[in-house]
């Protein structure tokens, strides 16, 4: 999938310092936009965002966040999947309902941002990034990969920007979803309303699938065995549609020996 926690406050804490925060993250959080537009999503600059931003983001509507970077080459930080933010502060937690889904923590301005001209090594280099980025970190998980970019940098000229065509195409060769944020929040909420739940009874293991609160079309049901099977058998289980009035059932011979997983996936 292709797109576009603890959260500690950036400065030793204080009590001015902390208002002086508040204040500039509903600052940040009203900036105009186009009219007659929804806006649903936000993203903090860089080095300005703490406990205190993300709680307004919610208390006033936004439904997801893009604003903490995700590095897997270099070091583990970040999430490469959506995930509600965990605040955590001064010995105290707070769950949100706001979905983080960071961007890629190199993005287009590390390359261009320090050098002007033609930049032929430059955009090399971030093809480079880019696609070792999809193929080693995100592409093995079936992760969310948030690509960033700015039209001043990226956007300069067709050498600049072929380096995201190449990660569009490459990501189109893998069957990935390459879509807008909104479209993923979207997804994730319907997603996580799909209930699974598995009995096993006199050598049958049967599995129910319902919808929760939607109806879900177009979904797969995956199922990966310890032992080796067929690809029919171990791929697919269930392909098809899911509604909340009743469950979708597969059923399945148990045999010993083997150990299952399921995996739910559009």
């Amino acid at each position: 999938m292709i797109s576009g926690v603890e959260i500690a406050s950036l400065s030793r804490s204080d009590e001015r310092l902390d208002q002086m925060r508040s204040q500039r993250a509903k600052e940040m959080v009203h900036w105009p936009s186009s009219p007659g537009m929804n806006m649903q999503g936000f993203r903090f600059p860089r080095l300005a965002r703490s406990h205190h931003l993300f709680q307004y983001l919610e208390s006033v509507g936004y439904s997801y966040d893009s604003s903490l970077p995700v590095n897997h080459q270099d070091y583990y930080g970040g999430t490469i999947f959506p995930v509600n933010l965990m605040l955590a502060n001064r010995g105290s937690s707070l769950s949100l309902k706001i979905l983080e889904m960071g961007p890629i923590f190199r993005d287009d301005w590390s390359f261009y941002g320090s050098v002007s001209g033609y930049k032929l090594e430059e955009a090399a280099m971030y093809q480079k990034f880019l696609l070792e980025t999809w193929n080693n970190v995100f592409l093995p998980q079936r992760g969310l990969m948030v690509q960033i970019g700015d039209p001043k940098f990226e956007g300069e000229s067709e050498v600049t920007l072929e380096p995201v065509k190449a990660l569009i195409r490459q990501a189109q060769a893998d069957n990935g979803w390459i879509t807008t944020l909104s479209s993923v929040a979207d997804f994730w909420k319907m997603k996580e309303s799909a209930v699974v739940s598995v009995w096993q009874d006199d050598g049958q293991i049967q599995i129910h699938v319902t919808g929760g609160e939607h109806n879900i079309e177009g979904l797969t049901l995956t199922i990966e065995f310890a032992e080796q099977r067929s690809n029919d058998e171990r791929e697919t289980a269930l392909n098809g549609s899911i509604h909340n009035e009743s469950p979708s059932v597969v059923n399945l011979v148990s045999a010993s020996g083997y150990q299952s997983f399921y995996i739910l996936h559009y």
